[in-house]
C-alpha cells in the first residue's frame, strides 16, 4: 500500500519542484528605460553638462548631450535609444558625426549597459539611476591603447 501510494504522489513532488529552464532571449524593452527620461544638469568650477532624454514612445528615445567649457560649448552629442526586433541599442552620434550602435547587453531596475566591442572608446556604456533625482553615467573603452573611463552624475533639472 505504502509503494502504490509512493508511486501515485510522484507526478505531483515533480510538478511541485522547481525545472531547469533553458534561458531565454535577452528580450530588453526600450520601455524599461523610462526612468532616463528628463532634464539633467551638472555644474562644474569650469563649466557645466546637461543632458536631457525624451521618455519611450513608438520604439524610440531621443538625448542630447552637451558640455559647456569656460562659456563655450566644446562638445555635444545626438543620442537615440532604438527597439529593434528583442534588441534595444543605443546610438550615439558625437558632434553629428554618423551614429555608432551600443546593443544593450543587461538590464536591471533603473539600470542599462550597452556595449559596442569592436568600438575603441567608448566600448561600454552604463546608464544608472540613483536616486530619485540623479542620473548616472560611465563610458569606458582604450584610447590610444590605454585603458581610459569618462563618468558623469546629473541631477535631475525641477519641474521638467
Amino acid at each position: 500500500m505504502r509503494l502504490l501510494l509512493l508511486a501515485s504522489a510522484l507526478p505531483l513532488l515533480a510538478a511541485a519542484s522547481p525545472r531547469a529552464v533553458p534561458p531565454s532571449p535577452a528580450g530588453f524593452r526600450i520601455e524599461d528605460l523610462a526612468w532616463m527620461a528628463g532634464d539633467w544638469k551638472v555644474a562644474r568650477v569650469d563649466g557645466s553638462g546637461e543632458e536631457h532624454w525624451i521618455a519611450p514612445a513608438g520604439g524610440l528615445m531621443l538625448g542630447l548631450h552637451r558640455e559647456i567649457d569656460r562659456g563655450k560649448a566644446h562638445f555635444f552629442e545626438f543620442l537615440r535609444i532604438e527597439q529593434r526586433g528583442e534588441d534595444v541599442f543605443y546610438v550615439a552620434q558625437p558632434e553629428g558625426r554618423p551614429g555608432t550602435d551600443f546593443k544593450q547587453i543587461e538590464g536591471r531596475e533603473n539600470e542599462a549597459l550597452f556595449e559596442n566591442p569592436a568600438h575603441d572608446f567608448p566600448r561600454r556604456i552604463l546608464y544608472r539611476r540613483e536616486l530619485r533625482a540623479t542620473l548616472y553615467a560611465r563610458a569606458e573603452g582604450e584610447e590610444g591603447g590605454k585603458p581610459r573611463v569618462v563618468e558623469y552624475r546629473w541631477t535631475k533639472v525641477s519641474g521638467r
